[in-house]
């Protein structure tokens, strides 16, 4: 998907609202506090799938039910990794990587950086167009 061609047309394009939960005039009282921010972040996410037919978006975060549930019902197809907890778990596998190896064997000074590519190189693998978006 070309996101730069997607033109905003001068009329408010919003998608159609499901359910009866707070909407925009709780939004522009919460705003009004001095300690809540208001985002637009979702609703330009949501307005840039708006042309698929079956939108496919890849969660990175850890899972959360509340999260499936919302794109679910708005008919997205949503596949999750919890990119920190694959972290974690790839830092622990190459630590005892490290403790296994001989006494006296050199491996040398590993980088972070280093480590870090070896783990987009094999954790982070999806083929092209896999995904309409990323929720990171």
């Amino acid at each position: 998907m070309n996101w730069t061609a997607k033109l905003r047309s001068t009329a408010a394009t919003a998608m159609p609202q499901t359910s009866s939960k707070p909407g925009p005039a709780t939004a522009t009282a919460m705003a009004a506090s001095p300690n809540v921010r208001v985002s637009n972040g979702l609703k330009e996410f949501l307005w840039l799938l708006s042309d698929e037919q079956k939108p496919r978006i890849l969660d990175l975060g850890n899972v959360s039910q509340s999260t499936l549930n919302f794109f679910i019902e708005k008919g997205f197809r949503v596949s999750t990794e919890d990119l920190l907890r694959s972290w974690k778990e790839f830092l622990t596998a190459e630590e005892e990587l490290m403790r296994r190896a001989a006494v006296g064997e050199d491996s040398g000074r590993v980088s972070q950086a280093s480590l870090a590519e070896k783990f987009l190189e094999t954790s982070v693998q999806y083929a092209p167009e896999s995904f309409n978006g990323v929720l990171a």
